[in-house]
């Protein structure tokens, strides 16, 4: 969290942008709520995130990098328990569908997975 809380700060000073601008442009009262973001003592809403990226072309989808790849090794997890289930029902073109869609995106994450692992 504590990286997401840097970069939007890092963003923003590099900018003559004020908290206070941040706060007027979320329609905010005062810069509390966009100190707290900077300063770790709340996590940032979905809001400031794009906010940050249409000011200051903050890549958005970095911010939940930690978040995204937990997902993904949860969604990598259940997959095949889902696909398991599926094949225990009567097959049906609509649930053959489901299996090859989940499919497909098992073998992507999978992919990425073997991409990260083999640049790092």
């Amino acid at each position: 969290m504590y990286d997401i809380i840097d970069k939007l700060r890092s963003h923003r000073k590099q900018t003559p942008i004020m908290q206070s601008d941040i706060a007027f442009l979320l329609g905010f009262k005062d810069t509390t709520n966009v100190c707290k973001f900077e300063k770790g003592n709340r996590s940032p809403h979905l809001e400031i995130i794009l906010l940050y990226n249409l000011l200051f072309e903050a890549p958005a989808l970095a911010y939940f990098n930690a978040q995204r790849n937990t997902l993904k090794q949860q969604v990598l997890n259940k997959i095949p328990d889902l696909i398991n289930l599926i094949e225990k029902e009567q097959i049906s073109p609509k649930s053959k569908a489901r299996i090859d869609t989940l499919q497909a995106a098992f073998n992507k994450l999978t992919d990425e997975y073997q991409y990260e692992y083999e640049k790092n």
